[in-house]
């Protein structure tokens, strides 16, 4: 995903010729921090279930990348009118990390048509490797006779770390068709990463480039530094839910909020407000919809499907990121899954 074109700004301008309304227009869908790229990705490695524990193991990465606005002008109007980018505000992250979790829940009491229950998890989490550009300046600039640029990066890295995480959370059930939940993740968490922890410095500067010095050998220069750090710890974020659903015959209805304690990658304290239905046309079929508003993604309109043949499970959907109109689309979510019931 990214945060500033939509599935109708590439329709509308792809090929087309741009008048300068156009250019400034694209320009101003830019935020003044700079065009951001994202990417989560989550896999279940495997889980199961029994009596009152559970285990899971899943493996998370991330990637996101800001790009300065200096850029997009130079694209958009030429060197001639734009002779400076400045590269200073470049950003990044991205990390890669394993979750080993055990969950228990306990049934705290119990009446003729419903239940309450509270739940704890604590994860185990390996760290796999981490990236992070903690500095980073340059320009290129265009002269009356010749091109210069000269910049420099600094990144942080590690290749291992280890970490822990506690969710807590509680359900109740009344009126046999009603579910009410609440949860708190990442309660009280950290990751330490503490192997080959380093930084490295890229330096990088031109000479005068002009139609003189281009077969030159030596036209550019470009070093790197790495030297090691001590260890460094990263924090998820806490994240709230609460999810109430109501379910009769072939026919499931859900409402969820999500509110995140800060903005990253993978949440944000803009609040997310979900609702989606399922129908089952037949026992061994699912139909879901649902859309979503606010939060990290912005909002979207999510389909999907399954088959349920009581011992095997398999589920897909798909989801555009960023608005529930599928033209004002800045992302795609996808997502599959498979389960056995013993």
């Amino acid at each position: 995903r990214n945060n500033a074109f939509s599935l109708n700004d590439y329709n509308q301008y792809t090929g087309a010729y741009l008048t300068d309304d156009d250019k400034e227009e694209i320009l101003g869908k830019i935020p003044s921090e700079g065009l951001s790229l994202n990417v989560l990705t989550e896999a279940g490695a495997t889980s199961f279930s029994t009596n009152q524990f559970a285990f899971t193991i899943t493996a998370y990465a991330k990637s996101d990348i800001t790009l300065p606005k200096d850029p997009a002008e130079l694209i958009l109007y030429g060197n001639a009118e734009i002779p400076r980018v400045d590269l200073g505000s470049t950003d990044g992250e991205a990390w890669g990390m394993a979750d080993l979790a055990v969950g228990y829940g306990h049934r705290v009491s119990e009446w003729e048509d419903g239940e309450f229950s509270v739940g704890i998890s604590a994860h185990y989490i390996r760290g796999l490797i981490y990236e992070e550009i903690i500095e980073a300046e340059g320009y290129a600039e265009t002269g009356d006779t010749s091109i210069t640029a000269s910049g420099s990066m600094q990144v942080k890295s590690a290749l291992g770390g280890a970490g822990y995480s506690f969710d807590i959370g509680l359900a109740t059930r009344f009126e046999t068709d009603y579910v009410f939940s609440f949860s708190i993740l990442n309660l009280v968490n950290k990751v330490n990463w503490d192997t080959e922890t380093e930084v490295t410095e890229y330096t990088f500067s031109t000479k005068a480039i002009n139609a003189n010095t281009l077969e030159e050998d030596s036209i550019s220069v470009s070093d790197d530094t790495t030297y090691s750090i001590e260890s460094f710890s990263q924090k998820k974020p806490a994240i709230v839910k609460m999810g109430f659903a109501w379910s009769k015959d072939n026919l499931l209805l859900s409402v969820d909020y999500e509110q995140g304690f800060s903005n990253t990658a993978s949440s944000s304290v803009i609040p997310e407000l979900s609702t989606g239905i399922e129908f089952r046309p037949a026992s061994w079929l699912p139909i879901r919809s649902g859309v979503s508003l606010g939060g990290i993604m912005g909002g979207y309109a999510a389909f999907g499907f399954g088959f349920d043949f009581g011992v095997y499970n398999f589920d897909l959907a798909v989801a555009n990121q960023g608005s529930v109109v599928p033209n004002g689309s800045k992302g795609l979510l996808f997502s599959i899954s498979s389960k056995f019931n013993f």
